[in-house]
């Protein structure tokens, strides 16, 4: 306990804590835009983690633009407002960017010529693509999801489509030999044929252990054609500079809020905003001594998201042993500082 009590205090000289109800208002105070990671930041698995609601609905009071950016590519935006749903929290469609929504997006924005592409990865990707008027092969078709290549034979047998200018890798539970060897073909086969990786994150941490994530498939593929990737989710800079150009976000307002210092901090960092650290996900406390070495270092660290909503709701309690009028849900953060 001791030693990490230590490590705490070291890390806390290089990133400012929000530890009391002052840095809570300051916090506020500072930002209009706030970037969220979901996994590990507003939730857990299946389960909501506390106070999670309740700072959502803070930051709506004080009239902050949200966005909830998930590199977990595997759910479309619809699949995702139905998850908020069903935590009992309302979130529009437009404040959703899964990557699997940041693929389709770079395809049209940018190659507005794609119009078919072969999927390695979910539904969720392919009904973004879709509705982005990219017409999908793969995915989580029956043809895909059960392996066809068991020879060198059958590898020579497989054609390909001339129509399909991009492979979309995301993250794929039925990940084949069969995918990997037609994705590889196509990047072979069709000229000028894109390589779209949803995201490189190599693992995710469940409870004791790690499960392998999108970037070992990426990394799949990119081998077996010595094809780098286009990234769209983060850390890599395109979202964020597409977000800010079509939001008209000023970086100088805006922070991310995530618990991967690999991803939700580097993208924060690359694109010249601030970020918060929270110790709910991939990073715990336990983690201190990774933070103490790190060059990627967070600009904030908070226990959790929910420790805003805390620490407010500590300061009215007090008030109220006082005998003191809570200060009106704190008004407005801007008119109180």
């Amino acid at each position: 306990m001791g030693d990490r009590l230590a490590r705490y205090h070291k890390v806390s000289q290089m990133a400012p804590q929000v530890d009391s109800e002052q840095a809570a208002l300051d916090f506020l105070a500072r930002f209009k835009t706030i970037l969220l990671d979901c996994d590990g930041v507003l939730w857990s698995g299946a389960e909501l983690l506390p106070y999670i609601k309740e700072t959502l609905e803070l930051f709506r009071e004080e009239n902050k633009k949200l966005f909830f950016i998930t590199n977990n590519g595997s759910k479309s935006r619809d699949q995702y407002q139905k998850k908020f749903k069903a935590f009992g929290i309302e979130v529009s469609k437009d404040e959703i960017i899964p990557v699997s929504y940041a693929a389709a997006d770079y395809l049209q924005y940018e190659h507005p010529d794609v119009k078919k592409a072969f999927v390695v990865g979910s539904q969720g990707l392919c009904d973004e693509l879709q509705e982005h008027g990219i017409h999908t092969l793969g995915g989580a078709s029956e043809e895909y999801d059960r392996n066809f290549i068991f020879s060198e034979a059958d590898f020579l047998k497989v054609e390909t489509d001339p129509q399909v200018k991009a492979v979309v890798c995301g993250w794929d539970l039925n990940f084949t030999f069969s995918k990997l060897c037609t994705a590889s073909l196509y990047l072979q086969k069709n000229p000028g044929c894109l390589f779209i990786a949803t995201n490189e994150d190599c693992y995710d941490k469940l409870l004791d252990r790690t499960i392998p994530g999108n970037g070992c498939l990426v990394q799949c593929i990119q081998a077996s054609v010595s094809q780098k990737p286009i990234v769209v989710g983060k850390p890599a800079c395109w979202l964020s500079s597409r977000l800010i150009s079509r939001y008209g976000l000023d970086p100088n307002e805006t922070i991310m809020i995530g618990d991967r210092l690999d991803t939700d901090i580097m993208f924060g960092k690359n694109a010249g905003i601030s970020t918060a650290l929270v110790l709910t996900g991939c990073t715990s406390p336990d983690d201190l001594d990774e933070l103490i070495d790190c060059s990627n270092k967070p600009d904030y660290i908070l226990p959790s998201l929910g420790t805003l909503v805390q620490l407010m709701r500590m300061q009215d309690s007090l008030e109220l042993i006082a005998g003191l009028e809570p200060a009106e849900k704190r008004t407005k953060v801007e008119a109180k500082l």
